[in-house]
């Protein structure tokens, strides 16, 4: 920054406002303070504050309070909560309201100076999380881009009617997220949700998920199934992957949509069912239909409003977002304080291309917040995958089919994993290195609960 970074110290003890406006004005900042919530907005009105320093046990308006009260108007100043009675629960509540990091008395000067340096040079680029809260969210999906943004406007129209919606996009960019943001925020929002992932499921058994069964109608048949389709009556089923589905369920579908009625597998009955079809794929659709593969007719019934998602790569402004989004979300998960990353640590973030996206950063962001110190994430735990070598045979997977029969189930599961890893999660890929379908991978991360 070219000027002197404003900082406003707000504490009910005058003793600790005095001992920080010593040891930070060695730093070059110019220094403002309080004795209470009420003070501090005073301050903010009349000064352009860069960073606060917030305590949390203040008589009259506490600072959980005044953190508030400074949000509802004041998103660009950093806030850095401090307190001599911390509790993991106080730090999460804090950031769930908008503060940036969190600090106990009595301080470690080396640390606090950290600290406070850090997020006066992340201010520029790092948002506060009550702006990702308030403007820049519909559902789970989060962004501020202008890609997102027009997506946002397209979701808003399509939220509030019926019509029939295909999501496009690679793997990891948040389709099924779209399909339940469509869902919670419509008409059919307090109605069933059915998922089903088509490339998940066997051609033999994925008709019986869809339409369900009549007792008797093959041998193992011993009840009646309901199917998807009844299941989601109502309300909204979505076909994740339905370009892996095959032609012939593809044409029972085809009919769904158009007449709006299953028959039950060994049934005769038509029954009707009332339901809104959202369909996705990270296949293109045109060059399937081109190659016999996918029903054209489908693909026009199905292609009524098209959303495509980006690839994160071509949104990297939004990564700062996402980041604030995850590092609150496992914080709370994990009952761990949420602490900012570096600005080397986030630089490598942004720059990194993301072949796995958004996917891929919210487990590396998992990772840091498990394995995170007291007080930093190290930046050894950010591991990118090795890129895929452009002949298989150069890679060290080795194919499931040639030594599976040698495989302990540990030794199985660690091929599988190094596998999606090694494809940063694009199943198609990882299939291809292990040499099995897709189907077969999805069985087994189902089998060893590989997400």
């Amino acid at each position: 920054m070219s000027k002197r970074p404003i900082i406003l110290i707000v504490d009910d003890e005058e003793g600790m406002r005095d001992s920080l406006c010593e040891l930070l004005a060695r730093d070059g900042y110019r220094l403002i303070t309080a004795n209470d919530g009420y003070q501090a907005l005073e301050q903010i009105q009349r000064n352009q504050v860069d960073l606060i320093l917030l305590d949390i046990m203040m008589p009259g308006m506490d600072g959980i309070e005044t953190l508030k009260q400074i949000r509802s108007s004041n998103e660009r100043a950093r806030i850095i909560m401090i307190t001599g009675y911390g509790t993991i629960e106080s730090a999460v509540k804090a950031m769930k309201f908008g503060a940036n990091d969190y600090v106990t008395k009595p301080f470690v000067v080396k640390d606090l100076r950290k600290t406070i340096k850090e997020s006066i040079e992340l201010a520029p680029s790092m948002p506060n999380l009550m702006r990702v809260s308030a403007k820049s969210k519909i559902g789970d999906i989060i962004g501020e881009s202008t890609v997102m943004k027009k997506i946002f406007t397209l979701l808003g129209k399509v939220i509030q009617n019926e019509a029939t919606v295909l999501i496009l996009g690679e793997s990891g960019t948040g389709k099924e997220l779209i399909a339940r943001a469509i869902c919670k925020e419509g008409p059919r929002k307090d109605k069933p949700f059915i998922s089903l992932n088509c490339a998940a499921i066997p051609d033999s058994l994925l008709e019986s998920e869809l339409f369900g069964y009549e007792k008797g109608a093959f041998t193992g048949a011993v009840n009646r199934k309901i199917g998807k389709f009844e299941q989601a009556s109502e309300g909204t089923i979505f076909l994740d992957e339905i370009g892996d589905m095959n032609i012939a369920t593809q044409a029972k579908i085809l009919r769904v949509l158009e007449e709006r009625e299953v028959v039950r597998i060994g049934g005769m009955e038509s029954i009707k069912v009332n339901v809104r079809v959202i369909a996705a794929t990270n296949k293109n659709l045109p060059e399937e239909v081109s190659k016999g593969t996918f029903r054209e007719d489908l693909y026009y019934r199905l292609n009524v409003v098209p959303i495509t998602l980006p690839p994160l790569r071509e949104r990297t402004e939004d990564i700062p977002l996402l980041i604030q989004h995850f590092l609150l979300k496992y914080s709370e998960d994990y009952n761990k304080p949420v602490k900012n990353l570096s600005p080397s640590l986030l630089e490598r973030l942004k720059n990194y291309p993301w072949p796995g996206n958004v996917r891929e950063l919210r487990n590396i962001i998992e990772r840091f917040v498990v394995l995170g110190e007291k007080d930093f994430y190290p930046e050894e735990h950010l591991k990118f995958p090795d890129p895929m070598p452009e002949d298989k045979n150069e890679s060290n997977i080795v194919a499931l089919k040639t030594v599976r029969s040698k495989f302990s189930y540990e030794q199985e599961r660690d091929m599988v994993r190094a596998a999606l890893e090694k494809a940063h999660w694009n199943k198609k890929k990882a299939a291809e290195m292990l040499e099995i379908s897709r189907k077969s991978l999805y069985e087994k991360m189902a089998k060893y609960d590989l997400k």
